[in-house]
């Protein structure tokens, strides 16, 4: 013996639940792709976002600054079933400088999509 100890550990699963979901099916991660463009954005203030979805549902996209959290414009969106398209318009007091646009649902969230304020 090494001078080693043992614990015992008991544990109940009485409220445990299983699922037999498989969170690593590649349809469902590729319908939670996305993009966002042009960017960076530029003089206009103005990007789209390109996205699928999985059936017509609410949806809400946010555009936040990266350095600070703080939401500079919330979007509601009404998605349909299938690809998607949105025009976002940011207010002409938007910072240059990074930003995370996040759009989700009751259904999931999408990756946050990084983008590159520059006006000139």
């Amino acid at each position: 013996s090494r001078g080693g100890s043992v614990n015992t550990i008991n544990a109940s699963l009485s409220k445990a639940r299983l699922s037999n979901e498989d969170v690593t099916n590649a349809a469902n991660l590729q319908l939670k792709q996305w993009s966002v463009y042009p960017n960076p954005v530029t003089v206009a203030g103005e990007f789209a976002a390109s996205f699928m979805s999985t059936e017509d549902q609410s949806m809400i996209l946010r555009v936040v600054e990266a350095g600070t959290g703080k939401i500079i414009k919330t979007q509601f969106v009404q998605a349909k079933k299938g690809a998607n398209q949105v025009k976002v318009q940011l207010q002409p007091s938007a910072n240059n400088g990074i930003y995370g646009v996040q759009l989700y649902s009751d259904n999931g969230t999408y990756q946050t999509q990084k983008l590159i304020m520059n006006r000139r």
